[in-house]
């Protein structure tokens, strides 16, 4: 079974590229290129393709905007997302628009290959490092701890008394006690330099 592929990426030596390793499998056929996330609702509406390479960072629509539309369309595609990026944030939010796979652009034309067979079969192709960034996020203590209260973590970190936060925010002091106690409640912490270890450790706050 011939396999339709369309490419979407801004930049002209990506989609080159793709392109010509897309050409060179026998039962991978190129169906659309597209320079852009607008572009590619049009063109792909048209090509119907099977499978979606979809750069996630674009200038005039994202990728994940793109591929939320197009599956709006097309229900069945199965859209994996291209990027120079691994960070959590743009990983969940490619799975949320609806894309089966992500792989980094350093992926090799047979990890490219694989992972559009795989998205085929059913399966969720990404990279390696991906997966890493992914199982870290798993691990990860979920705190939640407001605006202010970070705010105010913050300001503990540069050892500032409550006093001086509370000045320095504008608020009262028994407010700042007030956000003080919920921090520990959330971090678990018996004390304001523990709750300053344990956000330092999990990157709640910058120190700058």
């Amino acid at each position: 079974m011939t396999i339709r592929v369309m490419i979407v990426d801004d930049h002209q030596v990506v989609r080159e590229g793709l392109s010509s390793f897309l050409r060179a499998v026998a039962d991978l056929e190129l169906v659309a290129v597209a320079p852009s996330g607008q572009e590619a609702l049009r063109v792909g509406v048209q090509s119907r393709p099977d499978v979606v390479l979809m750069d996630i960072v674009m200038p005039d629509q994202d990728g994940i905007v793109t591929a939320e539309q197009l599956l709006d369309h097309l229900p069945d595609v199965k859209i994996i997302m291209l990027s120079s990026f691994g960070e959590e944030h743009r990983i969940q939010a490619a799975f949320e628009s609806g894309a089966v796979g992500y792989l980094l652009k350093d992926a090799t034309i047979q990890e490219m290959e694989a992972a559009i067979r795989a998205a085929m079969q059913g399966q969720k192709p990404v990279s390696p490092q991906v997966t890493q960034t992914l199982l870290e996020a798993r691990d990860k203590p979920a705190f939640n701890l407001k605006d202010r209260e970070l705010e105010v973590l913050r300001l503990l970190a540069e050892g500032k008394t409550n006093r001086s936060i509370a000045y320095e925010l504008s608020l009262s002091v028994s407010t700042i006690k007030f956000h003080v106690s919920n921090i520990l409640v959330e971090l678990n912490a018996e004390s304001r330099t523990e709750a300053v270890a344990i956000a330092l450790q999990h990157d709640l706050i910058d120190m700058g």
